[in-house]
């Protein structure tokens, strides 16, 4: 996708962009998640099965978490509202190690 976004700013001129990397971001809070103040990582919110990761969280069978702010999933496949400010925050203000060539608020400025 990067290559394509730089290939079509090259053909238009003041064409601006930012492009996030959410695979990376997931993956560096699964890796050190104290900074986040997240205690699991692994096991969803909401849900049934193993890890809470068999099915959405539906119905009166589903278990819920006490503290869904320490946890990364939501269920087996949304994050939780806690991850979601993380994500967006991030990207608005972060590194480009998660947002390239430039952040949104840089975007946005521009």
């Amino acid at each position: 996708m990067l290559e394509v976004l730089r290939e079509l700013q090259s053909t238009l001129p003041g064409m601006k962009y930012s492009l996030g990397n959410g695979y990376e971001m997931v993956a560096d809070i699964i890796k050190n998640p104290g900074p986040f103040k997240m205690k699991e990582v692994k096991e969803a919110c909401c849900g049934l099965g193993k890890y809470n990761g068999k099915t959405f969280c539906i119905g009166p069978s589903a278990k819920l978490c006490p503290k869904r702010d320490e946890y990364l999933f939501w269920d087996w496949y949304h994050p939780t509202q806690k991850a979601s400010r993380i994500a967006a925050a991030t990207l608005y203000e972060g590194l480009t190690k998660y947002v390239t060539p430039i952040n949104f608020k840089q975007l946005a400025e521009d």
